[in-house]
């Protein structure tokens, strides 16, 4: 009996040691649309993608981001809360800052896994913008890289 409560417990020490695989991100909110085609919010979505490597990749390792469309009218209170709520049971990244250069931002880690967002609301100087940006970084797999 006593060998059999050893090998649970082994096997449970295990499994909570062990580091999570990479989570895929909650879905974005609704009102969000695959950012495909390129334009000039690409020179503000690199600034973001820079300072997200910058913060993130030297504990976290290499990062996938991914661009949305979010409609003007979107604010990052509704986006940062429709994260938190998603990711309620991970930990702040304090490694991003809240403000970034071109957004504000927020990120959360568990072992093994990491999500960024950050919302572009402002355009590049001389172009018009009737959309706001969400960029959504994650760890990559180790498969992936």
């Amino acid at each position: 009996m006593l060998l059999k409560w050893i090998a649970a417990m082994t096997v449970l020490t295990v499994v909570a040691c062990s580091p999570a695989t990479t989570a895929a991100p909650p879905a974005p909110p609704a009102q969000a649309q695959l950012l495909a085609e390129p334009g000039a919010h690409d020179r503000r979505l690199d600034v973001v993608v820079s300072e997200f490597r910058d913060a993130l990749e030297p504990a976290h390792g290499k990062l996938d981001v991914v661009a949305y469309r979010l409609p003007a009218s979107a604010t990052w209170n509704e986006v940062a809360g429709h994260y938190q709520t998603g990711l309620s049971s991970w930990q702040p990244e304090p490694a991003l800052p809240a403000h970034i250069r071109a957004a504000d931002a927020r990120a959360w880690k568990r072992p093994g896994a990491v999500i960024a967002i950050a919302v572009i609301e402002t355009p590049v100087p001389g172009e018009q913008l009737d959309y706001k940006i969400l960029a959504v970084a994650t760890k990559r797999n180790s498969a992936g890289s």
